[in-house]
């Protein structure tokens, strides 16, 4: 297992937020699925609208699950409320945050776009 997955699996959970190891400040829900997807942006150059899309390019799909994975975690929103904030269906979501798990566990190139996005929220 190399450095950065083992930092992309360092969460802890407390109640419905989970903090990462450095610790993100609890924020209303609404604020901090902006953080997030602003921070995919940043580190990835994916905007919101593409994540909101219906686009199925790889890229994209992967920016997606990373913005559920992260707002599962972080915000502790349900999969229909991630579903809906994506123009998706709960069960979308749910896949999206499960093939982010599958993800960090085999791609290293996915594990490094996680730990960016990650670092930008520090």
């Amino acid at each position: 297992m190399t450095a950065a997955q083992q930092q992309a699996r360092t969460y802890r959970y407390e109640g419905p937020v989970v903090y990462h190891v450095n610790r993100l400040e609890p924020q209303p829900k609404s604020d901090m699925a902006i953080t997030i997807m602003a921070a995919i942006s940043t580190a990835i150059g994916i905007t919101p609208e593409q994540m909101r899309s219906m686009s199925r390019k790889r890229d994209i799909i992967e920016a997606r699950a990373i913005a559920v994975s992260l707002i599962r975690y972080h915000v502790g929103c349900t999969y229909s409320d991630i579903g809906a904030m994506f123009n998706r269906d709960h069960t979308t979501a749910l896949h999206s945050h499960k093939s982010a798990k599958v993800w960090i566990d085999v791609d290293d190139r996915f594990v490094n776009k996680f730990y960016s996005v990650v670092e930008q929220l520090q």
